[in-house]
């Protein structure tokens, strides 16, 4: 998989997730629910402005100050704790297969899983198929720096597993399907996990 750090078995892990101030958030809010309402222009916008700071346009649902605030919130925002896991990363000859063994249910029903060679990943949602390497920047504020992979299906819908520059691991999810009702289709989350295997 290129990840000679990441060890089979079970790691003690927390799950974050993303918060910034109740004004933020709510602007925010609001962005996400028109990225979604409006999914193939946003995914379509994005890419046609791949490796920069994305323009505001009137299809975000906030106005052109609201966007210049929630940019400049980025380095506000910060991961807080919401509860205690494991991640158990188990090889079946093709996948490496990722649970909380039943301890998380959402996450479990996700069935998140990587391809032992590193070439894909799959969720209950389906494939992801395009691998994009990450490497440590100063830019990761939020999280800190981190290197390793993330596998997405769309701009707006990817798994990422790497290692922090702090010596954890990181599994970080976000996906955004409108028409799809499960809650694993509109979420994010990002777990920290121990490298060293629990006992």
């Amino acid at each position: 998989m290129g990840f000679p750090w990441l060890e089979a078995g079970d790691h003690e892990a927390d799950v974050m997730t993303l918060s910034g101030s109740p004004e933020m958030e709510a602007i925010a809010a609001r962005f996400k629910a028109a990225a979604r309402e409006n999914q193939a222009w946003f995914e379509e916008y994005t890419a046609s402005h791949a490796g920069e700071t994305l323009p505001w346009h009137a299809n975000m649902g906030i106005s052109p100050e609201e966007y210049q605030s929630l940019l400049r919130s980025n380095g506000t925002l910060a991961l807080h704790k919401q509860l205690e896991t494991v991640v158990a990363f188990e090889d079946d000859g093709r996948d490496i297969v990722l649970s909380t063994r039943g301890r998380w249910k959402f996450f479990d029903d996700l069935k998140p899983r990587i391809r032992r060679d590193g070439s894909q990943a799959s969720t209950a949602l389906g494939p992801f198929s395009q691998r994009v390497q990450v490497l440590a920047s100063p830019e990761q504020s939020v999280t800190g720096p981190w290197d390793g992979s993330c596998w997405r299906a769309s701009a707006l819908t990817g798994l990422c597993l790497g290692k922090t520059s702090s010596g954890r691991g990181i599994l970080f999810y976000e996906a955004r399907d409108a028409g799809d009702p499960r809650p694993q289709a509109n979420s994010d989350f990002v777990v920290l996990f121990d490298l060293a295997r629990g006992p």
